[in-house]
C-alpha cells in the first residue's frame, strides 16, 4: 500500500507546462544538429565526470572504484592520521570473467578514494590527494595529483600536480578550475599533457559542469560569493572549448549538464538553447529533490527523492524521462527507512556502453538498467 501511493504522489508530479524562458540574452551560433538524438555515450563519458568520476568506459571494460570494506578498502579509517585505502578494477562490458584490479591499494601515493577515473587514448587517468593535504590533517586546498596508467594498470605516471577539483581530458588536454595557488590567479585552465604547457580558457568564477569535444558548460557567477550568500546572481555560459568564445549566455538560471540541445537541471527543468523555451520533466517541492542524473540512450535516468516532513522515512525513484515522446516512466521504487551516510554514494548514476549503473547501499557498483 505504501509503495503504490507513492508511485500515485509521484505521478501527480508530472506536468508538463511550457514557459517562455524571460532572457534578454540569445544564443549565438552553436553547432548542434537542432536533434535530441545525440552519441550519448559522448555525453556519458564527461557527465559520468561530474559526478565524482567514479566509473569510466572504453569500448570492451568498465573501471570503476567500490566503498566497502570487505574489499580491503573504502571510507574506513586506517590508521590514526586518516588515511585509506583504495583500488581501481575493470571488468567486461559483456559481463563474462572476473573484475581485475589494475590498481592496488597503497599508502605512498594518496590517502583518498580515487576520483576523476577518465579513459583517453587508452591510457587511465585519475586524481588523488597527497596524504599532506589531507581534510583530516586540516591542510586541505584542492592540492592533487593527476595520474596516469595503461588500460592493464602498468605504466603508472604522475603527469600534473595542481590547485583543482574536477579534471577533464580531451585530446589528451586536461581541463579543470585551479583556485588561487601562490601568485598563480584562479581560472578555468587547458594543460597540454605532451608539452607540460598551459593556457588560460576562461577566468570566470563558477562550476564546470561539463567539458566535450566542442563545448565548455559553466554556471558561472557574477561575484566570488557563492559560498557566502543565500541568493548568488547566477547563469549558464556554453564556451568554445578550442578558443574560449562565449556561444551561449543566460542569466538568472543553473543547468547540470547539456544534451542535445536541452540543458538540463536538478531543479527539474529542460531547457532548449535554440528556441530559449523550458518545460519541466518533474514538478518538485520543497520535501522533494533529484539526487542524481544521467542519460542513457536517449533518455534521461534520475533519482527522485521524497522526504516525509519532520520525519526522516524517505522514499526514492528511479524514473526515465523519454525526450522524443517527453513521457516519464517510474523504473525503480526504493524505501528507506533511515537516510544513513553512505546515502551520498549510493546516489550516483553513471551511463555505461550496457546500460545504467548505481552504487549500491554497501558500496558496490551494479548495473540496473539494460
Amino acid at each position: 500500500m505504501r509503495s503504490i501511493c507513492a508511485i500515485l504522489i509521484v505521478l501527480m508530479l508530472f506536468v508538463f507546462i511550457p514557459i517562455k524562458v524571460n532572457a534578454e540574452d540569445t544564443p549565438h551560433d552553436i553547432p548542434f544538429t537542432g536533434e535530441i538524438s545525440y552519441d550519448y555515450l559522448d555525453y556519458a563519458k564527461m557527465s559520468n565526470v561530474v559526478n565524482l568520476g567514479d566509473i569510466a568506459f572504453d569500448d570492451e571494460y568498465i573501471y570503476y572504484t567500490e566503498y566497502d570494506e570487505t574489499a580491503g578498502f573504502g571510507y574506513e579509517k586506517k590508521d590514526d592520521v586518516g588515511n585509506y585505502q583504495t583500488r581501481i578494477y575493470k571488468k567486461r562490458l559483456d559481463g563474462k570473467g572476473e573484475p581485475i584490479v589494475i590498481l592496488d591499494e597503497t599508502d605512498d601515493l594518496y590517502y583518498a578514494a580515487v576520483r576523476n577515473i577518465i579513459i583517453s587514448n587508452g591510457r587511465v587517468y585519475f586524481s588523488a590527494i597527497p596524504h599532506e593535504y589531507g581534510f583530516l590533517l586540516e591542510t586541505d586546498n584542492f592540492f592533487q595529483w593527476l595520474f596516469s596508467m595503461d588500460t592493464d594498470g602498468n605504466d603508472l605516471r604522475i603527469e600534473l600536480r595542481d590547485d583543482m577539483g574536477t579534471i577533464y581530458i580531451v585530446d589528451e588536454m586536461a581541463y579543470y578550475y585551479r583556485e588561487f595557488l601562490g601568485d598563480i590567479e584562479p581560472g578555468f585552465i587547458e594543460y597540454d599533457i605532451k608539452a607540460e604547457t598551459f593556457r588560460d580558457v576562461c577566468d570566470e568564477y563558477g562550476i564546470y559542469n561539463l567539458v566535450t569535444d566542442d563545448l565548455v558548460l559553466l554556471n558561472y557567477y557574477s561575484d566570488n560569493y557563492y559560498f557566502y550568500t543565500d541568493s548568488p546572481k547566477e547563469g549558464i555560459k556554453i564556451i568554445d572549448r578550442k578558443s574560449g568564445e562565449v556561444l551561449f549566455f543566460m542569466a538568472d538560471t543553473s543547468a547540470d549538464f547539456l544534451f542535445g540541445d536541452y540543458l538540463i537541471s536538478r531543479s527539474g527543468e529542460l531547457i532548449n538553447i535554440k528556441t530559449l523555451e523550458t518545460k519541466d520533466f518533474v514538478k518538485l517541492d520543497e520535501d522533494s529533490f533529484i539526487s542524481d542524473m544521467t542519460v542513457y540512450k536517449n533518455k534521461l535516468y534520475y533519482l527522485f527523492m521524497k522526504r516525509r516532513p519532520r520525519e526522516y522515512e524517505s522514499t526514492k525513484m528511479l524514473i526515465s524521462y523519454d525526450f522524443k515522446t517527453g513521457q516519464s516512466l517510474i523504473e525503480k521504487v526504493f524505501f528507506r527507512n533511515e537516510i544513513n551516510e553512505t546515502e551520498y554514494f549510493e546516489n550516483m548514476l553513471y551511463s555505461a556502453p550496457n546500460g545504467v549503473y548505481i552504487y549500491t547501499p554497501d558500496g558496490f557498483v551494479t548495473c540496473i538498467i539494460k
